[in-house]
């Protein structure tokens, strides 16, 4: 059995169905043949376009403060498969990671249930939580929500942060749609939070009262002055007031316990580091909500100490270079853009080329891949001026640069 993990997540993605198949049909087969663990313990559902990650973060921190055995699965990972599922803050570990995907897979093969990656891990999660009898889970929806595979969960609240134009292929074109696809993680009688004055706010009621809900409007929390201070994250704000007003209808209030909540912070989250001894920032945003929440903070970052600033970028294969994104690439001094190997990113050089061939040629430079892109990287360094870079566009973008890095980075300047 292969030690390297990202090893064996190729070899598991090469097992799997590798493309995005909605519904539950498999996910509730798949789960019924382990004894449903996804009954085993309490659920907390987090849909929505952006700020997922850090709102599951932050809810998962306070119940773990307040005396919860939580589990938190998020996606995507950054650099190993096991950031997905972890309890206290503790991600699985590798032996038990592959234990529980090699009998899941065997099992479904012998009884005809064909999984997707992204269900097969959705299952895994559940057996791990249930094993080590988790009160509380906290799971990340992946895509949409009504037909997700975590949607299998009889989640007894359910949280929606953002509702953008995303995905439309698959969830809709429109708001209205997207946003019906997303509140439909709503079980009978439940709890819902969000921010009901946000213009999906009508249609959150509307559907809270459908289902006999009780909706919590996370925009009239109010955020204790200690509590705003201590967020590590203020331009977050509205993240968290999503997992304060949630911690609030489980009577956890207690303004100490908030604040070591606010100082959560998620890895790959406007994440500064140093390289080469250069100032440098990660960050996930990968879509134009997400740059225009992030952008201006990301370049104010870069810019401290009027060092000129490179931006180390892609394009996923369903995205173009849209007007927000075309205008964030264009605050900087220079662009390195290269092809990623994850199956969600463009695969060619010249797809890449063709798409920013119009912008100036003297700041854009589009690569093979990213060690050639790290290579670029090293000779604008090497002219030694003063530069800080940044990396965002993807995730995935991360999980592939970051190894190549770590020779030559450190976490503090």
């Amino acid at each position: 059995m292969p030690t390297d993990m990202n090893h064996y997540l190729e070899q598991l993605l090469k097992r799997t169905e590798g493309h995005v198949k909605l519904g539950l049909e498999n996910t509730t087969r798949a789960m019924a043949l382990f004894g449903n663990p996804h009954h085993q313990y309490r659920s907390i559902l987090v849909a929505g376009s952006n700020g997922k990650g850090t709102t599951s973060a932050y809810i998962h921190r306070g119940l773990q403060l307040a005396g919860y055995k939580t589990g938190l699965f998020s996606s995507p990972h950054v650099v190993r498969l096991n950031e997905r599922i972890s309890i206290g803050g503790r991600p699985i570990e590798d032996e038990e990671l592959r234990q529980l995907l090699e009998e899941t897979f065997e099992a479904c093969e012998n009884n005809q249930v064909h999984l997707t990656f992204f269900e097969m891990m959705t299952v895994v999660g559940a057996r791990y939580y249930a094993r080590h009898q988790c009160d509380i889970a906290v799971i990340e929806v992946g895509l949409g929500g009504r037909l997700d595979s975590t949607n299998v969960h009889p989640n007894f609240a359910s949280i929606v942060t953002t509702i953008a134009l995303e995905h439309v292929a698959i969830l809709g074109k429109d708001i209205e749609t997207i946003a019906k696809e997303k509140l439909a993680i709503l079980k009978e009688k439940t709890l819902l939070v969000t921010d009901a004055s946000a213009a999906w706010g009508e249609l959150a009621r509307q559907k809270a009262t459908d289902t006999k809900s009780q909706l919590v409007d996370a925009s009239a929390w109010q955020l204790p002055e200690t509590v705003g201070a201590a967020l590590s994250y203020p331009y977050f704000e509205e993240n968290f007031r999503l997992a304060a007003a949630f911690l609030a209808a489980m009577d956890i209030t207690d303004t100490n316990l908030l604040e070591e909540v606010a100082r959560t912070r998620v890895f790959g989250r406007m994440q500064p580091f140093c390289y080469r001894g250069n100032p440098a920032l990660m960050d996930s945003a990968h879509n134009p909500p997400a740059l225009e929440k992030m952008g201006s903070h990301i370049l104010e970052h870069a810019r401290r100490g009027g060092h000129k600033t490179v931006l180390i970028t892609t394009l996923l294969a369903d995205r173009e270079l849209d007007p927000i994104t075309k205008a964030f690439w264009e605050s900087f001094d220079i662009i390195v853009l290269f092809p990623l190997k994850h199956h969600r990113g463009r695969k060619t050089f010249q797809e890449l080329f063709s798409l920013v061939s119009h912008l100036d040629h003297s700041r854009v430079m589009v690569v093979q891949g990213p060690m050639k892109g790290i290579s670029m990287v090293d000779n604008i360094l090497a002219e030694g001026k003063h530069y800080s870079l940044v990396i965002t566009g993807s995730i995935y973008l991360l999980g592939e640069i970051l190894p190549l890095l770590e020779p030559h980075m450190a976490w503090e300047c």
